[in-house]
């Protein structure tokens, strides 16, 4: 029973990144997995919980450095 401020202090200082974008990154490394496994973009988007592929997309390439179908090959 923490507030979410004493919360997000607390992570930051343990994995260096607020809850947001440390989850954000927890799932674009489960999406190259699922990728390299031979997912197609859609499948992989659905299975990490984003709805749109395109959203998906743009998030992955802003934070992975290539987009998905760039990084399958």
């Amino acid at each position: 029973s923490m507030s979410y401020a004493s919360f997000r202090m607390k992570m930051t200082q343990r994995t260096g990144h607020p809850p947001a974008t440390f989850i954000r990154h927890v799932k674009m490394n489960r999406a190259c997995t699922l990728l390299l496994q031979g997912h197609s973009v859609k499948a992989t988007s659905e299975a990490i919980g984003m709805r749109d592929p395109y959203h998906f997309s743009r998030l992955f390439k802003a934070i992975v450095g290539k987009a998905p179908r760039d990084f399958k090959t």
